[in-house]
């Protein structure tokens, strides 16, 4: 697999150097825009930043706003995966911004539900909110209710964390419930996995195993192996808590 996207990217920027030999430099950036995603997808965020940084000075060049927004929104994502939080705001309100002037209304949805992204990883939990409300909104409207369901577990892990755990309840299974109708494994997992700290919080420890279990089983067989290893902490913690105590008599 690995050397399948090495192979990728080679060949991209075979492709590239090709129409930047014949003048075509909007297929150059393109290409050079795909080779940056699958460096972003292989973790190899430097690399990433450098070819999406030259695909945003060609967009820039040619006064291409629609291309240069779009690349500006990868960036943007690019910067809070490297929790460069301060870049990550300015790519993606610019981003916003040409979008909405361009009445590019899902770019602008995804450009809030990214910065209400930013604002969670800073722990900015009200602002995080406004974003993820006017997101949920926007992909409402747009009938992309996916993306709003995620909006609904998001909003009720900021719900859970400020301590109104019942309408963090009633979000989580709002979005579990769209997840379900769509039969997305990864939606499901990841409103399990808030089911589960949303239950310990409750104290209740019996149903949280149970869904942190499910949330394991599904990282497990995708591979992500960070998020099945919080499972397992997770699960090992709260068996130790809920089993009885050797009291010697045996």
């Amino acid at each position: 697999m690995l050397s399948d996207y090495k192979n990728a990217i080679g060949s991209l920027l075979t492709a590239a150097q090709l129409f930047l030999d014949v003048g075509n430099r909007s297929q150059t950036a393109w290409c050079k825009c795909r080779a940056g995603d699958i460096h972003q997808q292989l973790g190899k965020y430097d690399q990433a930043e450098t070819l999406l940084n030259e695909v945003q000075n060609i967009y820039q060049e040619l006064g291409d706003d629609l291309a240069g927004a779009s690349c500006r929104q990868s960036l943007g994502e690019l910067m809070r995966m490297k929790n460069d939080f301060t870049a990550a705001f300015e790519h993606l309100s610019v981003a916003r911004q040409t979008f909405n002037t361009l009445s590019e209304t899902l770019h602008v949805a995804q450009c809030t539900l990214s910065l209400g992204f930013v604002y969670l990883n800073q722990n900015n939990l009200e602002s995080a909110e406004v974003e993820f409300n006017a997101a949920l909104s926007a992909f409402d409207r747009l009938g992309y209710m996916h993306h709003a369901a995620d909006c609904m577990r998001l909003l009720g892990t900021i719900r859970r964390r400020q301590g109104d755990l019942g309408p963090a309840e009633q979000l989580l299974a709002d979005a579990e419930k769209v997840f379900t109708d769509k039969d997305d494994r990864l939606g499901l997992a990841n409103c399990a996995l808030g089911f589960g700290y949303l239950q310990i919080d409750q104290g209740r420890l019996e149903q949280a195993i149970a869904h942190f279990k499910s949330a394991y089983r599904f990282y497990r067989e995708s591979k992500m192996d960070l998020y099945a290893e919080i499972c397992r902490e997770s699960i090992e913690k709260l068996e130790f808590t809920v089993a009885p105590a050797d009291d010697g008599s045996q």
